[in-house]
């Protein structure tokens, strides 16, 4: 088990990670949002996603939702 030689980090630089974070999801965010509105082999691909899911497990699930969870998990590299 690894430990901890001592304090690694402080408050300011959590709050500068968070900021961060909260960037990179608004960018995943626009982007798919873009393409999911923009025709074509993308936007083709997010509706067959979206329809797919199961809907029985938790209906409250709007395409704003479903864009907003698969920002958080996003990487542009892959498309």
């Amino acid at each position: 088990m690894a430990t901890s030689s001592g304090k690694v980090g402080n408050r300011g630089d959590t709050l500068t990670w968070a900021e961060y974070v909260a960037q990179v999801a608004q960018g995943y965010f626009e982007w798919i949002t873009q393409l999911t509105r923009t025709q074509g082999a993308s936007q083709e691909e997010f509706q067959q996603f979206f329809g797919s899911s199961p809907k029985n497990l938790n209906p409250s699930i709007d395409v704003e939702k479903a864009i907003h969870a698969s920002s958080a998990y996003g990487d542009q590299t892959s498309v």
